[in-house]
């Protein structure tokens, strides 16, 4: 029991060690290698907006090559260039529109994964209104 703890607080050690280098050093490259290596997950908070890109773009990789599909097959299939899916999955390309996305997100069957970003929120007790019928006013009759 004693030996099992030391290994898991050796691998918490070790991963925070890899984890600070990693993050001082520039080469993104190299993280992202690291990070796919080893499964290590980062606040996504963490990274800017065109390295969140780049990740985006190996993971679509990784969906697209597992579905069979070369890169000129989803560009046929969702209209978008295939320079465009080239960039964005060698992580060249600096941003990609929401509606380019949303084409590749369907190209892979992925498009059902909206629902894990963005689920349905129940409704918020604090935003519905106290609905009160009007009630008619009633004046007396004069005669």
């Amino acid at each position: 029991m004693e030996k099992e703890l030391e290994l898991v607080v050796f691998y918490i050690i070790f991963a925070n060690v890899i984890i600070n280098i990693l993050m001082i050093t520039t080469n993104t490259a190299l993280k992202y290698h690291y990070f796919e290596t080893y499964k290590v997950m980062l606040d996504l908070y963490e990274y800017s907006t065109p390295e969140l890109v780049r990740l985006l773009g190996s993971r679509f990789k990784d969906y697209r090559l597992r579905r069979n599909l070369t890169q000129k097959e989803v560009a046929k299939l969702t209209c978008v260039g295939l320079t465009t899916i080239h960039k964005f999955e060698s992580g060249s390309a600096r941003n990609l529109s929401l509606g380019t996305f949303l084409l590749l997100l369907k190209a892979v069957g992925r498009i059902n994964a909206l629902d894990d970003l963005l689920p349905d929120l129940p409704p918020s007790p604090y935003l519905m209104k106290n609905e009160k019928t009007v009630q008619r006013i009633r004046h007396p009759k004069n005669t």
